[in-house]
């Protein structure tokens, strides 16, 4: 556990490193490239990470509320129980990662892609997902009230007992989506 508040790592390569529970607060992180490294439980609020590449960590629990996550791609990240309150991930890959339990209440993820994530039990509650790739996602359970899914493809997903009250779906390709007992009223 460290103290990196406001700290410049722009443009660095971390690799296999433990920074669980360290602060990260208002870091530059840009450009930087994670391999294997353990942020669990960290505090990256309002954490600039454009254009970052984080592959296999984890970031289970860590706090990313505010945080800039801009063209961000993450690989076989596990983000499960982690805040992202308010984030701004527009344009970013996730595919493939693990958001189980995740806040994303209000962020912003117009055109990333989410093919296949896993986003059970996600707190998804007034967020904008305007274009975004949710192919093959499993959103089972997820609370995705007064949420944007304007021209989303959501081909395959799983939205089974799923919260859409509310919920913007202009344009939205839903084919073979299973929406079995969700709220769309």
């Amino acid at each position: 556990k460290c103290d990196l508040t406001g700290a410049n790592l722009r443009g660095s390569i971390i690799h296999q490193s433990n920074l669980r529970e360290s602060i990260l607060v208002d870091a530059d992180l840009q450009w930087v490239y994670f391999n294997r490294v353990n942020l669990r439980g960290a505090d990256l609020r309002r954490a600039d990470l454009r254009n970052s590449w984080l592959d296999a960590t984890d970031l289970r629990g860590a706090n990313l509320s505010y945080a800039d996550l801009d063209n961000a791609q993450f690989t076989r990240v596990n983000l499960s129980n982690a805040n992202l309150k308010k984030a701004y991930a527009a344009d970013g890959n996730l595919s493939g990662s693990i958001l189980a339990g995740a806040n994303l209440s209000q962020i912003d993820l117009s055109g990333t892609n989410l093919s296949g994530v896993d986003l059970r039990y996600a707190y998804l509650v007034g967020s904008t997902l305007d274009n975004t790739d949710l192919s093959n996602a499993i959103l089972t359970k997820a609370q995705m009230r007064k949420i944007n899914l304007r021209g989303a493809n959501l081909q395959n997903a799983n939205l089974r007992m799923a919260d859409l009250r509310y919920a913007d779906l202009t344009g939205a390709d839903l084919s073979t989506a299973d929406l079995s007992h969700s709220s769309l009223e």
